[in-house]
């Protein structure tokens, strides 16, 4: 993730969220052992399903530092899914200064998936489609670089927290029940970006 703070109040920002068909690092979750793959195109399909998909600080629900399409652009390109933007949130712009960022991670629901063997005790899972529910910016070990899984039961999204308290490989694995952030109005996109409004 590269970042630039400008007069002390805004950071700019520009980095990858997930770089699709690369294992994530090894992930304990409900009895399985698996390393875990987004496959091409997962991305560009989840954007068009939702394209107002919300940016938050650390995976809080009520932390919302923006929004694709306004201060925010997301799109896959031929390494993953790409963010670009800015914020002034004045907890963010202090975890810059502080060199505490540390990336980014994800929500989602998968749609499409399949396992197969990898090795020893650990399967290999590819991520065919998915619903993207949020990115999150991170002052934690993500597990890609960043990975939280959302699975949505009727109201509320049982997450999956995927986290690294060092630079170990494998990772810790908690549930908490949150209800995800109602995203604003869908953006009119119907201007072509400009790419110099962001890094």
């Amino acid at each position: 993730m590269k970042v630039e703070l400008r007069d002390g109040k805004e950071l700019f920002f520009d980095g990858y969220v997930n770089a699709v068909e690369r294992d994530s690092r090894v992930i304990h979750e409900d009895g399985r052992v698996f390393v875990e793959q987004i496959m091409s195109g997962a991305w560009t399909r989840a954007l068009e399903a939702n394209p107002g998909v919300v940016l938050l600080f650390n995976h809080q629900s009520g932390r919302v530092l923006g929004q694709n399409g306004k201060n925010i652009r997301l799109y896959e390109d031929n390494i993953g899914l790409r963010i670009e933007g800015s914020t002034t949130d004045d907890e963010v712009v202090e975890a810059a200064k502080n060199h505490q960022l540390r990336g980014f991670s994800f929500g989602f629901r998968k749609i499409n998936d399949e396992y197969e063997p990898y090795k020893e005790g650990v399967e290999r899972r590819f991520v065919k489609d998915l619903k993207l529910t949020e990115v999150s910016m991170l002052t934690k070990l993500p597990a890609y670089y960043g990975t939280q899984i959302y699975t949505r039961d009727e109201d509320t999204v049982i997450i999956s927290v995927r986290y690294a308290d060092d630079e170990q490989n494998e990772l810790n694995f908690r549930e908490e029940l949150v209800t995800p952030p109602e995203p604003e109005a869908e953006p009119d996109y119907s201007r072509e970006y400009d790419k110099y409004q962001f890094i």
